[in-house]
């Protein structure tokens, strides 16, 4: 498994936004979605997405993102984890997840950011810290950071 951005790899453009689309579907409408990841087609380093691919295949992504527009005064973010069903448990959420946190460090920042809907347990392992609870477009997230 290799781990690149999008921006160099834009035939998975698509196959990022369907499935941003599908797991996290009511969060943002189709247009929106569009405007949350068209960003990362250009990537300036604060604005990364990075893919996990093996054989040509998308295994999962993550994202960073500089703000979050409901919390600007906190960043960065890792925006998006996501790793297809039958990839899960192999340890690429977590290599992702690392990917995230190096740029984040390579930037001089030393703290992350990110909210889950009810993966905080998963997160905890991982060193990251639960904050508070927050309202997104009516579902309850936790708010979590880790110190780099």
């Amino acid at each position: 498994m290799e781990i690149v951005l999008l921006k160099d790899n834009l035939q998975y453009f698509d196959e990022v936004l369907q499935l941003s689309e599908r797991e996290w579907e009511g969060l943002f409408s189709k247009e929106k979605w569009i405007a949350l990841l068209t960003p990362y087609k250009y990537g300036d380093k604060i604005s990364s997405c990075f893919l996990a691919i093996e054989k040509n295949e998308l295994l999962g992504f993550a994202t960073i993102r500089e703000k979050v527009h409901n919390i600007p005064h906190l960043s960065p973010w890792l925006f998006i984890l996501y790793v297809k069903e039958q990839h899960r448990k192999k340890g690429i959420g977590r290599k992702l997840i690392e990917k995230v946190e190096d740029l984040a460090r390579e930037l001089g920042y030393r703290t992350i950011y990110l909210g889950t809907e009810d993966k905080a347990e998963y997160y905890k392992k991982l060193n990251w810290t639960e904050l508070e609870p927050l309202n997104v477009n009516g579902i309850r997230v936790v708010l979590m950071k880790k110190n780099l």
